[in-house]
């Protein structure tokens, strides 16, 4: 079966099960989830469990788990904050995170650059 197939049906399978309501989730430990991640990144290319995970991220032309939930909050907070009345619970959350410059708000120059996943922004 040739690669691109392979990667469609993953990224189908990754984002339907492992990453269901991630947007929602309270938490960062997402330690387990990575490693579920990886898993089948490695799987699909077909190297040892020892291979450098950000090689074969690459590779298989994929993002960092991390990097899909962050998108996934971001668009979940876009959507929800497109309303008139700026009174709303949310709408005050957002604007406290963005003014305390917490990192999904920083400014690209200022972020930590951990890998190639300043695509979102």
């Amino acid at each position: 079966m040739p690669f691109s197939f392979k990667r469609q049906v993953f990224e189908v399978a990754m984002n339907g099960t492992l990453l269901y309501s991630t947007e929602t989730w309270l938490t960062n430990d997402t330690k387990r989830l990575k490693a579920q991640y990886n898993a089948p990144v490695r799987s699909l290319l077909g190297v040892r469990h020892n291979t450098s995970i950000d090689l074969c991220l690459v590779e298989a032309g994929t993002y960092p788990v991390e990097d899909k939930i962050v998108k996934r909050r971001v668009d979940f907070l876009k959507t929800k904050l497109q309303i008139e009345n700026s009174n709303k619970p949310l709408y005050q959350i957002y604007e406290l995170c963005r003014q305390a410059n917490t990192p999904v708000f920083l400014p690209l120059s200022l972020r930590k650059k951990k890998y190639y996943n300043d695509y979102y922004y």
